[in-house]
Formats: structure tokens, C-alpha cells, sequence
């Protein structure tokens, strides 16, 4: 015959504890054990929020910077990235969102800005539909001819198009 008893029944039992308040006698038991547990779950939460600021964070070189402040003078709330082997800036100007990417020279590699869904070419619309993709996101994408590209960004994917409305694999 089978014990009726559950593993719930021992309070003693480490894994118990890890999922229901212990009983006053337990803590009494096995005080070492409550304040390890607790103190490690504290440790955890220090250093998941501390892992941001050790970070590597990869310097923008003084050129890229330059070239962007005389590019957008009224720019705000600015955040760097690496891309790669260029530096893209985010950034809001005139209420609008848009970044803008730079090779480590200096030079402007493309700027892209959000638009609403609505202002995709029709083309790129049908093509998502066609697809069974809701756009979620929207961008307009200018390289540094003058070349204009569009972005849809569905499912956690970004799909590239260019002017017509045509699917590309990059922006060149």
C-alpha cells in the first residue's frame, strides 16, 4: 500500500520551500538556509540590475559625432548604437522619429523615418496582405545617393522595398 502523504506534508523538504511561505518552526529550524535563499534572490536582482551599467559600450568616434550635430543641430534625445561597423544615431526631430546611420569617417550612410502603415506604397501593402503579414511598423529609408527604400516590420521581421514597391534583399 502507498503512503497518502504528499511532498507538501514535509515541511523541511528545500524544494517545498521554494514555493510556499515557511512555517515559523521551520525558520526556526533551518535559519542558515532562509537567509542564504534570501540573500542569494537578492544577489540575482543586484546584479541583473547592475549588468547594464558594466556594459561594453562602444565609443562614438568625435567625426561621427560632429557630422551628425552639424547634420541635425535640433535633434533630440539622442542614443548611439553600433551597427556593425557604423554608428547609428536614434533620434527625435520635429516629433518624428528617425535615425541615421554613419560610417566610422563620418559619412552618412542613410537616414530612415517613421511613417504610418498607410503611407507604404500600395505596393508594398499588397505584398505584405499577399503574404499574410500585418505590418506592424513602417519606415522610409534614404541612402546616401538620394535612393528611397521602404521597411516593413511584421512578425518581428523587417522586409525591404524599394521605391515601386518591389521586395530587396538590402539597401545598397
Amino acid at each position: 500500500m502507498g503512503s497518502d502523504r504528499r511532498a507538501t506534508d514535509f515541511p523541511h523538504n528545500p524544494v517545498v520551500a521554494l514555493w510556499r511561505k515557511p512555517t515559523a518552526s521551520v525558520e526556526r529550524a533551518f535559519p542558515v538556509y532562509y537567509f542564504l535563499m534570501k540573500t542569494n534572490l537578492l544577489f540575482v536582482a543586484a546584479v541583473l540590475l547592475a549588468a547594464p551599467a558594466f556594459a561594453q559600450k562602444e565609443t562614438v568616434p568625435a567625426v561621427v559625432k560632429a557630422e551628425f550635430a552639424k547634420k541635425y543641430p535640433d535633434a533630440q534625445r539622442v542614443k548611439w548604437e553600433k551597427e556593425e561597423t557604423n554608428f547609428e544615431a536614434e533620434f527625435r526631430l520635429e516629433n518624428e522619429e528617425m535615425s541615421a546611420v554613419f560610417d566610422a569617417k563620418g559619412n552618412q550612410l542613410e537616414t530612415e523615418k517613421e511613417i504610418q502603415v498607410s503611407q507604404l506604397p500600395a505596393a508594398v501593402q499588397a505584398y505584405m496582405k499577399k503574404e499574410g503579414k500585418k505590418i506592424k511598423e513602417a519606415a522610409e529609408i534614404t541612402n546616401a545617393s538620394g535612393v528611397r527604400y521602404y521597411e516593413a516590420e511584421a512578425g518581428g521581421k523587417d522586409y525591404l522595398f524599394n521605391a515601386q514597391g518591389q521586395p530587396v534583399s538590402k539597401i545598397n
